[in-house]
C-alpha cells in the first residue's frame, strides 16, 4: 500500500528485497543481504529518501532466547548496514526514515500520554527500540536527516486484527486481563500518509510518534470492535493464562502498553483521516 501511494504521488521507487534471483529479475527488484553485508550502493545513488521497515513479527511466538535474538538482529543488523552505507557515500540521500515502535517508551499507566520528548523506558521492547534507533546514529553523524518512526499498533490488512476478528465473529471476544492497559494504534491509510508527509517535510527528525492522537485502553478496543462487528464481547482472557502461554510477550505487549501521541506530526500540520477508533475499525474491516 505504501509503494502504491508513493508511486501515485509521482515518486520513483527502488525496492530492495531478499528473495530469489529469478523473482528479482522478473519484478525488477534489487537484491540485498544484510547478514553478509551486501547492499549495492549504486542503487542508492540519486535517491532522496531511504525507508527502512525491516524486522520480523514481534508477536508471532513466545519470546525464547533464540526468538529475542532474532527479533533484535532482524532490526539492528540491517539498520546498521543501511546507515553505514549511506554515511560512506560521497553524495548520500538526504533523508532516512527508519521504523521503530511505541514500545520505545516502556510500560506506562493509561492516564499518562507520552510525546517524543519522553525518554525510553524499561523492558525488552524498550531495549529493542533503543538499539534499533541507535543503529541509525552513523547516518546522523554524516549529516543525513533521520526520522525514527515510532509506530503504534497498525489496524488494517493482516497482523493484529487478523487474530482478533475470527474470535469476535464467533462471539468469543473479550478484553485481555483487566483491560485497562493503554494501546496506541494507527489506521494503515494514516500510516502511509504519515510516511509521505515525512518525505515532504524532511526537517522533521529524531523520534516521531506515528499513531492516532487518541490512544485507547484494551477494553475500549474490545467494545468498539464488538460493536463494529455487531457481536458481543463477554469472554475476558485472564492475565495469568496469557502469561502461561506467551510469557514475557504477554506481560509487555498484551497486558501492558503505552499511550503515545503524535506531537511532532500534529505540530507540523499533519491531519489524520481516521483519528477515531470506530472509523478506523470500520475502514479496516469493510
Amino acid at each position: 500500500m505504501l509503494s502504491r501511494r508513493l508511486r501515485e504521488a509521482g515518486h520513483t521507487l527502488r525496492r530492495f528485497v531478499r528473495v530469489s534471483a529469478a523473482f528479482i529479475e522478473e519484478q525488477g527488484l534489487i537484491s540485498w543481504d544484510p547478514y553478509s553485508g551486501q547492499l549495492p550502493e549504486r542503487y542508492l545513488e540519486g535517491c532522496d529518501t531511504v525507508i527502512n521497515l525491516c524486522g520480523v513479527n514481534i508477536g508471532a511466538s513466545r519470546w525464547t532466547a533464540d526468538r529475542r535474538r532474532l527479533i533484535i538482529d532482524s532490526r539492528v543488523i540491517p539498520t546498521e548496514l543501511i546507515a553505514r552505507k549511506l554515511a560512506g557515500m560521497p553524495d548520500p540521500p538526504h533523508q532516512l526514515l527508519n521504523a521503530s515502535a511505541a514500545g520505545y517508551y516502556g510500560l506506562h499507566d493509561v492516564g499518562r500520554q507520552l510525546t517524543e520528548s519522553n525518554p525510553s523506558g524499561q523492558g525488552f521492547l524498550s531495549e529493542l527500540c533503543r538499539r534499533w534507533e541507535e543503529a541509525t546514529s552513523i547516518a546522523d553523524w554524516a549529516g543525513i536527516q533521520v526520522a525514527r518512526m515510532r509506530f503504534g499498533v497498525v489496524l488494517g490488512d493482516g497482523g493484529f486484527l487478523d487474530r482478533l476478528v475470527p474470535l469476535f465473529r464467533a462471539n468469543l471476544g473479550g478484553r485481555l486481563g483487566h483491560g485497562q492497559q493503554p494501546l496506541s494504534w494507527i489506521a494503515i491509510p494514516d500510516l502511509v500518509r504519515a510516511v509521505e508527509f515525512l518525505i515532504e517535510h524532511p526537517v522533521i527528525a529524531g523520534g516521531v510518534n506515528v499513531s492516532s492522537p487518541f490512544p485507547v485502553t484494551n477494553e475500549e478496543l474490545t467494545l468498539k470492535l464488538a460493536e463494529v462487528l455487531g457481536k458481543r464481547a463477554f469472554l475476558p482472557v485472564p492475565g495469568w493464562a496469557l502469561k502461561l502461554v506467551y510469557g514475557d510477550l504477554a506481560h509487555e505487549a498484551l497486558l501492558n502498553g503505552q499511550a503515545i501521541v503524535p506531537k511532532k506530526l500534529k505540530d507540523a500540520g499533519f491531519e489524520f483521516k481516521y483519528p477515531e477508533l470506530s472509523a478506523a475499525l470500520k475502514h479496516a474491516l469493510r
